[in-house]
């Protein structure tokens, strides 16, 4: 099969199109300063499809997928992304991975239609092995007012972002950078109330995260605060920014 002949359909979960969307953006804030390449984008893709496939119940989906298109699968996906990074740099928004995704989906060996009522029956796998996460264990208990605290902040600087003149206009870096401090040392202070001292800096560390928090933050925020934004499928919320922040420093809950 070539990458001129259309490939047949796979109806996908929803579920596996938020995890890429949280995966692709999640690579983008380790990579940052720096925007990386197509391979390391389709590299992440298929960590994700591996990971997370066999979670949501559907770990045969990327084997579907090579088994459509052939071995020359992971090239004609990172050399189209390295395409479509070219073309989104040339534009003066920030994008995220939605931008990509959706670019990515018009290629002709794209297969996957993304169904939240999909049934993942006949891609399983039994070969597939669960990889494990290493990070920080939280306390339950912080997670809805963690994402309390970036609602606020978010809500706040939607605010102040709607108020001006034209809605091309980018807030002032100083004032998204004060509302982003304000929501970390909210975010350390709820964690010494929980006797998780510094707990800003104990996620990034506990996951060997170079990136800070408000750093983090500061990106997400660049692109939210565009009014060509999508999240898809997940609504614009502080829950979805939180989601991000889980899976770039690999949180996980215990009651």
């Amino acid at each position: 099969m070539t990458a001129s002949q259309p490939a047949p359909t796979i109806h996908a979960p929803e579920d596996i199109l938020r995890e890429l969307i949280y995966g692709i953006n999640v690579l983008f804030l380790e990579s940052l300063p720096e925007v990386p390449s197509g391979p390391r984008v389709t590299e992440r893709m298929f960590f994700v499809l591996r990971v997370e496939g066999p979670r949501l119940g559907a770990p045969g989906l990327l084997y579907a997928w090579r088994d459509a298109v052939g071995e020359q699968l992971f090239s004609l996906i990172a050399e189209t992304i390295d395409l479509i990074m070219e073309e989104l740099l040339d534009q003066e928004d920030p994008f995220s991975a939605v931008d990509i995704l959706r670019l990515l989906q018009l290629e002709p060996f794209w297969m996957w239609t993304w169904d939240p009522y999909a049934d993942p029956e006949g891609l399983a796998r039994a070969d597939i092995q669960p990889l494990t996460r290493r990070g920080t264990t939280l306390p339950l208990a912080l997670r809805p007012r963690i994402v309390r605290i970036l609602q606020r902040m978010e809500v706040d600087l939607f605010d102040l972002y709607q108020e001006q003149r034209s809605l091309y206009d980018q807030l002032e870096s100083d004032v998204v950078q004060q509302h982003i401090s304000a929501a970390v040392a909210r975010i350390r202070a709820l964690g010494q109330a929980g006797h998780v001292a510094d707990l800003p800096d104990v996620m990034r560390r506990n996951a060997g995260q170079h990136i800070a928090m408000g750093d983090a933050l500061t990106e997400v925020q660049r692109w939210k605060l565009v009014p060509e934004f999508d999240p898809g499928p997940d609504e614009d919320d502080g829950e979805w920014t939180w989601r991000i922040l889980e899976r770039l420093y690999l949180v996980s809950w215990v009651a």
